[in-house]
């Protein structure tokens, strides 16, 4: 078993996000294929396509996986994370800059982009922003004063920093 795997860490984040996908786990905790069945065992996840999914949810939330793709292209520089509040999936921390994940459908882009803007939401404490979105319909309204980045998902690809 992998130095770094920790089935107990797993199972928490499971649980705290909801779902992550097998490439996601061996990139963030080194997981190999023994390990995989370890966490099937456990009772509390079950296995949907190639994601794990905590019981207490009904099915793979597709954002939190987007958010999840993004996080572990930090890696190497990743320090801490955290689930975030809506709209931000994700918080953390690589190379002492505070990073907010924030995904978007096209049910609440406007919104997210609204909020952004005008400085809507009373925790923008983040360094950088990487808002994901479905396509580049929101790219032109984007008018933040703090760096970002605009991707689209899936997969993910990086349109805009600024």
């Amino acid at each position: 078993m992998n130095e770094k795997y920790n089935l107990q860490k797993v199972l928490n984040l499971i649980q705290e996000f909801g779902c992550i996908t097998e490439e996601q786990l061996q990139m963030l905790f080194g997981c190999d294929k023994r390990d995989f069945k370890d966490i099937l065992s456990s009772r509390t996840v079950s296995r949907k396509m190639n994601a794990y999914v905590h019981n207490t949810r009904v099915d793979m939330d597709y954002k939190m996986l987007a958010a999840l793709d993004v996080l572990c292209k930090y890696k190497k520089r990743l320090q801490k994370f955290y689930l975030g509040n809506q709209p931000i999936y994700i918080n953390f921390l690589a190379n002492d800059l505070l990073y907010d994940i924030i995904v978007s459908d096209s049910d609440d882009q406007e919104g997210i982009v609204k909020g952004l803007n005008y400085k809507l939401y009373d925790f923008q404490y983040a360094d950088k922003y990487i808002v994901l979105f479905k396509d580049k319909s929101m790219l032109e309204k984007m008018k933040m004063d703090k760096p970002y980045a605009y991707c689209t998902y899936f997969p993910i690809k990086i349109i805009e920093k600024v």
